[in-house]
């Protein structure tokens, strides 16, 4: 984006303001994935996620110790934005809930306050919609250059067949082999496509993935998915559609 968000600006001031953190990463009670081996500490769990002990601190105190320097260049005072960095920038997206594209064939929006799967992602899907019978459609237009549906994978969801203008269609999964559990996930459309006018067309399908070969093939987990009816239905949760662009009638 190339506006710079006040809440950034007032972060990156107030960590200007802290005292250096000392160099020692604090530890509030023991964590054996934390300790030190051998005058060293695990920086994280999985290779992806940073202990708080000590990942987080190590980042801290980069950003700390570079305010010093940030704040010594230029001056304060109005600035004139240079062009983007990159051209293809998504300062024209749009998060959209579900509903101004018109779901179509059997969706249903859940109610946060009755249904738990609503609930707990209410914070980031305020409409959450669940998609249980093959047919179910989402169908629209937009003028942009991506697009995108914000939903989820899990266990117990099915596959969708995604065409976009005259391509081809693309049979997308809603499952993965971290699929033991549901989480957030992006169903790409369409990415670094011509600033025009775009239709687009996803359709939850009757057939099943094959969960088993995923799971067998990601070797992530002794869950097996056969014969287990976690994973038996061919559901489609999702709350929202993103467009790098804007929607059209």
């Amino acid at each position: 984006m190339r506006t710079v968000s006040r809440a950034l600006v007032a972060l990156v001031a107030l960590l200007a303001a802290a005292p250096v953190p000392a160099a020692e990463p604090k530890k509030a009670e023991p964590y054996p994935l934390v300790e030190a081996v051998e005058g060293k500490f695990v920086f994280a769990p999985d290779s992806v996620h940073p202990h708080p002990e000590t990942g987080h601190q190590l980042y801290l105190e980069a950003v700390v110790r570079s305010m010093e320097k940030i704040k010594a260049c230029g001056k304060p005072g109005p600035h004139a934005l240079p062009a983007p960095m990159a051209a293809d920038n998504w300062e024209q997206a749009k998060l959209l809930p579900l509903s101004a594209v018109k779901p179509s064939g059997g969706w249903k929006m859940l109610d946060s306050a009755k249904d738990s799967m609503a609930k707990r992602w209410t914070g980031r899907l305020p409409e959450f919609w669940k998609a249980a019978k093959p047919g179910a459609t989402l169908t629209f237009k937009f003028k942009g250059t991506a697009a995108y549906v914000y939903d989820l994978l899990g266990p117990d969801c099915g596959q969708v067949r995604v065409t976009l203008d005259d391509q081809p269609p693309v049979v997308r999964p809603l499952i993965d082999r971290y699929c033991t559990y549901h989480r957030l996930a992006m169903l790409a459309i369409g990415k670094g496509l011509p600033d025009a006018v775009h239709t687009v067309r996803i359709e939850l399908l009757a057939d099943s993935p094959d969960k088993v070969k995923i799971f067998k093939d990601g070797k992530q987990f002794d869950e097996d998915p056969k014969d287990n009816p976690k994973y038996a239905p061919n559901n489609w949760y999702a709350g929202a559609v993103l467009v790098v662009g804007e929607l059209v009638e």
